[in-house]
């Protein structure tokens, strides 16, 4: 129901892909400001939505206990993630290996796939999986109607609490330093 009335508001959609000056600039896609793939952000880099996450109660609460990966400034981010009919997302890859980003497919036409490294699978409404987007990702939606999913990033579960402090430090030092650092992304 949450998600449905999101998906009713168009308007709510924004291009995933935004020019922002602390990061590569990397169109090669032509996906840059493109609507064929577009999110609904209930966190974003850090920071929460409210007026989204307020409409998701109970994405909110399923997502309470989960380890989300809590950088300030960063991370998390958690997002409705939309796929145009048609619409591909090129091979790329994250920039931390300390998290997995989380899919929960939740509108999937057939013909959806995804490819992390060399496995590739059918998106499956409610099949969730994790992976580590460091290593090179693709998905395409390869149907006629939209796909939807849910997208959160949490700490790998090798890295200890007192290592994710050390790593929350490390950018509270880079930001510390007045460098533009590029925010994680999902």
């Amino acid at each position: 129901a949450e998600l449905d009335a999101i998906l009713a508001e168009p308007a709510l959609f924004a291009p995933y892909i935004e020019d922002r000056s602390n990061r590569p600039r990397n169109d090669q896609a032509g996906l840059l400001g493109n609507d064929a793939w577009s999110a609904v952000f209930l966190w974003k880099d850090g920071v929460e939505v409210p007026e989204i996450a307020a409409r998701c109660p109970q994405t909110m609460k399923a997502l309470a206990a989960a380890p989300l990966c809590r950088i300030p400034g960063r991370s998390p981010s958690i997002l409705f993630s939309k796929l145009q009919a048609g619409a591909k997302i090129p091979p790329h890859h994250g920039l931390i290996n300390t998290r997995l980003i989380c899919h929960l497919p939740l509108v999937v036409p057939p013909a959806c796939w995804f490819r992390v490294g060399g496995e590739e699978r059918q998106w499956r409404a409610g099949e969730a999986w994790a992976f580590d987007d460091t290593i090179e990702h693709e998905a395409a939606n390869d149907s006629d109607q939209d796909r939807t999913i849910l997208i959160f990033d949490v700490w790998k579960p090798e890295i200890t609490a007192e290592e994710q402090d050390l790593i929350r430090a490390l950018f509270a030092t880079i930001d510390a330093s007045g460098a533009a650092a590029p925010k994680l992304g999902v």
